[in-house]
């Protein structure tokens, strides 16, 4: 009877030592030692944005504990002590899971019979994406940007021709960076970056258009007084306007033009002036939007005169007389003769001849009458106006007896 109870008692001592010498998950209920969760169970659960955990244990030993298992989630710790004895409270912080996967670990105990952990986990967050800024104006110039992406979701991007991005696809939040060239033409341009997945978003982007430049050929011409046509080549990188300020005498061939880097002529014609006074126009050729401004000034020197010399003369018989003189004109002589009276400065016209050149003689025979004295002038008249001569005076004797018609005394 007493070698029964004793081999009773060595088999009763050999288990309690089995059962206390292994690891297990939750609460060690066999053996002595043991450690469990207030709550029951052997899970902790924290909901997405949950950033930090009170766990409350039961225990009647003393212990070491850890996180392990946790090679997704970094960001979990213990911020209480990680030893003790008997109950405490241990206190988990973290990060909201912005992930879309649920995270997990361990909560692990070490004692001296063995380990025991209890799983923790975390709900996977919801869908997140977007990007900043929402716009960006590169300048005429060009450059580089980096644009912040922030989210959990794989997403593809892409973007104008006229942009190079350094990624067309990623996973998550990251950087995306954007590299413009030069903008070669004046106008400005526009575009969007676009990133698709399951979200999508927008950033509109634009480029300032290059600065003007606008040359032009000359910015002073004179012209003749007779007119004509003269040729100025304007220059630009963009589009262009141009008009003639308030003289009707000065005109233009065209009213605008484009981007044209070797220039384009433009035919500036000026009609003739007839007046006798200097006159001016300004021709203003505009780039853009007033962004660039050149002034041409026409100069169109005064009309002049028709020149005339003054009338010689020659008695033929009796009462009439040969006249004759020359015309010089810088317009073309529409009317020339001879004006004849007997007051000076006459103005009784003897038209010789119309529509007679820049030169000319104007001869004719006049027949007058005896015994007066006469004042004779040439004229030419042109587009700017009438010219006269000096007087020449000429004297028409009276018949003398014994001469002419009257016989003479000693005749009888």
């Amino acid at each position: 009877m007493k070698l029964l109870s004793k081999g009773v008692a060595l088999l009763l001592g050999l288990f309690a030592i089995t059962s206390c010498s292994g690891g297990s998950e939750g609460e060690e209920s066999i053996t002595n030692e043991y450690i469990r969760l207030a709550t029951g169970g052997s899970n902790i659960s924290l909901t997405q944005s949950e950033t930090s955990k009170s766990v409350v244990i039961q225990s009647n030993c003393s212990w070491n504990v850890s996180i392990t298992d946790n090679a997704n989630w970094s960001t979990l710790s213990i911020t209480t002590s990680t030893s003790g004895s008997g109950n405490q409270n241990i206190e988990l912080s973290t990060d909201a899971n912005t992930t879309r996967s649920k995270r997990t670990a361990k909560l692990t105990f070490t004692k001296n019979s063995g380990n025991v952990s209890f799983s923790i986990t975390q709900e996977a967050g919801d869908i997140s994406f977007s990007v900043t800024p929402k716009e960006y104006e590169f300048p005429a110039s060009g450059g580089q940007y980096t644009f912040t992406i922030d989210g959990n979701i794989d997403w593809n991007v892409s973007a104008p021709e006229w942009c190079t991005l350094d990624k067309t696809k990623g996973s998550g939040a990251g950087l995306l960076t954007v590299a413009v060239e030069e903008n070669p033409n004046t106008t400005a341009r526009n575009g969007q970056i676009l990133f698709s997945g399951e979200r999508s978003a927008t950033i509109n982007i634009s480029q300032q258009g290059k600065a003007y430049s606008l040359t032009v050929s000359t910015n002073a011409f004179n012209m003749e007084a007779l007119g004509g046509d003269y040729d100025i080549t304007v220059t630009c990188n963009g589009s262009w306007r141009i008009n003639v300020d308030n003289a009707s005498w000065c005109s233009v061939d065209k009213n605008s033009g484009s981007a044209n880097t070797s220039g384009e002529k433009v035919k500036v014609t000026i009609k003739p002036n007839t007046t006798t006074e200097e006159r001016k126009a300004n021709i203003t050729i505009v780039a853009g939007n007033d962004a660039k401004i050149e002034t041409v000034s026409v100069t169109q020197l005064a009309g002049s005169m028709p020149e005339v010399t003054t009338p010689q003369y020659e008695v033929t018989s009796g009462t009439q007389i040969i006249l004759s003189a020359t015309y010089t004109s810088m317009f073309d002589v529409t009317e020339y003769g001879f004006c004849y009276g007997i007051s000076t400065n006459p103005t009784e016209k003897v038209k010789v001849g119309e529509n007679g050149g820049k030169s000319g003689e104007i001869k004719t025979t006049l027949t007058l009458e005896d015994g007066n004295t006469y004042y004779i002038r040439s004229y030419a008249t042109s587009a700017v106006g009438t010219t006269y001569s000096n007087d020449v005076t000429v004297e028409m004797k009276g018949k003398q007896p014994g001469k002419d018609d009257n016989p003479s005394p000693n005749d009888f």
